[in-house]
């Protein structure tokens, strides 16, 4: 869960452990970025009592409901095919408990969902929640997304290398691309990153991912 706080007054960004005010739990916040209003972007990792009202059960009633039912569909239908790549199951309330994901294989893969018709575009703040999170169960992070030119798997820079033996090289990318989806051109690989990430995205056709994945585990293809 992100959000901002205006007591950040001569706290540097890093990892603190702190304890909630309000239920008493102690856990981990990650203190992204500080600035110049006294403002601060944290991400509260606290495993808040069910009743607190920083914790997810409160979130997840004040979820605003923006998805009509054909777009519900949509979503529902893109999540049990992604997490079907990777053996996971969905979760309760997806998307609005925080760290929950969209699909989980325990202590193996995390699933996020994103759909477009028009851009979608990659922000380090996302993918550096995500990505974190998903370490802290000990589980690869897999970003699904789906665009009106197909469906791309993202994985981190880690998982990747365990691929580059397996895939051609000439589809191993070199360069830093837009992390603006669609991408172009859609049958290759794109390499996400830069400063404000905490490591590399590769992103790959969902067709690309699955026979990787099948080949690196000696999975029946």
């Amino acid at each position: 869960m992100s959000r901002r706080s205006r007591h950040t007054e001569k706290v540097a960004p890093g990892d603190y452990t702190l304890v909630c005010r309000l239920c008493g739990q102690e856990g981990l916040v990650r203190l992204t970025r500080v600035m110049k209003d006294n403002k601060a972007e944290m991400f509260d990792f606290i495993p808040h009592q069910a009743d607190c009202l920083h914790g997810p059960q409160a979130r997840a009633k004040t979820a605003p409901p923006w998805l009509g039912k054909t777009a519900r569909r949509k979503v529902r239908q893109q999540e049990s095919s992604a997490n079907a790549l990777v053996g996971a199951r969905g979760t309760l309330a997806s998307g609005a408990v925080r760290g929950d994901h969209d699909g989980r294989a325990a202590g193996e893969w995390s699933v996020e969902c994103k759909q477009t018709t028009g851009e979608f575009r990659l922000t380090s703040t996302y993918w550096n929640e995500f990505s974190f999170s998903a370490e802290q169960r000990g589980e690869e992070p897999l970003l699904h997304v789906q665009t009106p030119k197909g469906k791309f798997c993202g994985v981190r820079a880690a998982y990747f290398n365990s691929l580059r033996e397996i895939l051609p090289a000439t589809l191993i990318p070199e360069d830093l691309e837009s992390p603006v989806f669609p991408l172009h051109p859609p049958d290759k690989l794109h390499r996400i990153g830069g400063p404000s990430f905490r490591e590399d995205i590769y992103v790959m056709p969902e067709s690309i991912f699955l026979m990787s994945k099948q080949l690196l585990y000696g999975e029946q293809i």
